[in-house]
Formats: C-alpha cells, structure tokens, sequence
C-alpha cells in the first residue's frame, strides 16, 4: 500500500489526484479524516505575495467551509505551533484550553483527538502542516494507539505530500507568463520605459501596456515593480529556459 502511494502521487499530474491518493491512503492506515495546510512563496512579504494558505481536507464540509471562509487556520495554534516545531504532537496537547476559534470549531465537531504534523524546514520558502483524525468523536486513547502503529508512514506521506504539492504549484507558476509579458517585465526591470521598450521590441506602446497589465494580473501583483519581484523568485525571468514558457 505505501509502495502504491508513493508511485502515485510521484507521477500525480494535478492537486486533485495528489490531494486523493493520500487521502484514501489516510484512510487505510486508520484515519479517516485529514487536512493539510501550506503557504508558498515565504521569501516575498504578505503585502506581495498575497497569498493565502493552500488547504484541503476531508474534515466534515462545516467544518472546512468555516476554516476557509473565515480564515481560521493563520490564528490557530494548531499552525502557530507547526511554525514553531518540528515532528508531530496531539491536538489536544497543542490546544487544550481551545483558546483559538479553530479549536473551538474543531472540538464543536468532534475532531479534536487527533494529531499535528509539522513540516517545517522541508523546503525552502514553504511552510505547511497536515491534521489527521481517526473519524468524528474518536477517543484519544484510539487516537493515540492508531498513531503509534501508523504515524511514521504518515509522516514520511505528508512529507512526500508536501513536496509534491510544492513542485505541482512551481510548475504552474513557471508558466504563469507568456513570451511577450516575460520580454516586457525584463525589458522594464532594466530600467527600459514603455515607449523604449515598444521600439526595441516593434510593437506599439498600447501593446506593451497591454502585456504589462497582462503580466500583472498573471502575478497577482499590485504594480509592475511586484510583479518583476514575484516572477524573478519564480525564476520566469532572465532565464536561457525558454520552452517551459507559452510561445504567444
């Protein structure tokens, strides 16, 4: 079974199938329930990287809908203390006064007997975590004898998991820019103004424009100068790697 899992999710081509092999191996090895968190991109500050926590899940749906639509994992102590250790520890033991909504919101639910895995220090510029849980309303007793027959493989899969996700998100960020809005940001982080880089370039001054809004938009960033930021650290610019760029 973690043979399979391992072969699968290497050649998983999509969020969706990484997301359901681990799951359905969760499942196999005792724990129903699972959750995992992740920001990407760390070395940019919030103001430009405006990126949100990556999750996903198959906690029980009022469960994953308040978490996401309120944003209740960045106050967590739950993802406070994955950013502070490494390994592994019980939920209850991380937050056992509930102090935090999450919680709360978790205990309401009945999924608080599970176990935090922290993936600090995996990789550079990421952070993330992964929640297990036998199944609602489990003891701690059963979660505890669970973790101790299963949690190595789990957390070498959330590592595996981790980095997979990672690699699919960095792909997908490479080819964020087509040909002409990469030419237009390099042409600008050189100093280049729109009318000098439409001549070098023998297009009109709309169509730079237009590319550089393009560009923007594609970075999710707030200004040229961001965007030149964000697709630098992605390694889209400057860069002799041209066929992993969209040719328009």
């Amino acid at each position: 079974m973690q043979t399979d899992f391992l072969e699968t999710i290497l050649s998983a081509r999509t969020d969706t199938d990484v997301q359901h092999h681990f799951l359905e191996t969760l499942d196999h090895l005792g724990f129903s329930h699972g959750l995992y968190a992740a920001r990407f991109m760390l070395s940019l500050p919030d103001s430009i990287s405006r990126e949100d926590y990556y999750c996903f899940g198959n906690f029980p749906a009022p469960f994953m809908d308040a978490i996401e639509s309120r944003q209740l994992l960045a106050s967590s102590h739950w993802m406070t203390w994955s950013h502070q250790q490494t390994g592994s520890a019980p939920c209850q033991q991380i937050d056992a006064e509930l102090t935090t909504e999450c919680a709360r919101l978790a205990d309401r639910h009945g999924l608080n007997s599970g176990y935090v895995l922290s993936l600090r220090n995996q990789i550079p510029d990421v952070h993330g975590m992964v929640v297990v849980t036998p199944h609602a309303h489990a003891s701690p007793i059963k979660s505890r004898r669970l973790w101790e027959i299963a949690g190595g493989r789990i957390r070498m899969l959330s590592t595996l998991l981790h980095f997979r996700m990672a690699t699919l998100r960095r792909n997908r960020r490479a080819q964020s820019l087509t040909r002409r809005q990469r030419e237009v940001l390099e042409w600008s982080a050189t100093g280049k103004t729109v009318s000098e880089t439409a001549v070098i370039l023998g297009v009109s001054a709309a169509t730079v424009e237009k590319h550089l809004r393009l560009a923007r938009a594609a970075m999710s960033a707030g200004n040229t100068a961001q965007a030149i930021l964000k697709a630098y650290v992605t390694d889209q610019l400057f860069t002799t790697s041209s066929d992993k760029y969209d040719k328009r």
